[in-house]
């Protein structure tokens, strides 16, 4: 029950009154809005798909809008709830593909096996033709 969006652009929002800008996705209510901007380049610096750095965008915030608890740390160790406010960072998430045990455990139980099996996917996504 989430529309997503998906824009070439940066995200940027308002919060109490100050332009944040520079980020990969933000969400409001049951909306959420991602941005592919220089995606391509940070999945070829992974050695991944692009559709995996979108997927596991996307995934990574329904999860944080369906999970009270649940949110971006600042520490960057390749876990998909990295903050990566150096945005090149990402580049480690999208090749490590892993959801950490303490934001598992941050997350609901019943999204619990969800997002490990959303994971697994990205983990083993491959392009067509890829061996």
């Amino acid at each position: 029950d989430y529309l997503v969006g998906i824009t070439p652009s940066m995200v940027a929002f308002d919060e109490q009154g100050q332009a944040l800008w520079n980020y990969f996705a933000t969400y409001d209510k049951r909306l959420v809005l991602a941005s592919t901007y220089d995606l391509r380049v940070f999945a070829k610096k992974a050695g991944r798909p692009f559709e995996v750095a979108v997927g596991g965008l996307i995934c990574s915030m329904l999860l944080v809008a369906v999970n009270p608890r649940l949110d971006y740390h600042q520490k960057n160790t390749g876990c998909m709830f990295d903050m990566n406010q150096d945005r090149e960072s990402i580049a480690h998430s999208i090749k490590e593909a892993r959801i950490e045990e303490s934001c598992l455990k941050l997350m609901l139980q019943r999204y619990r096996p969800v997002a490990k099996a959303l994971n697994e996917a990205l983990r083993n996504y491959q392009e067509e033709g890829s061996p």
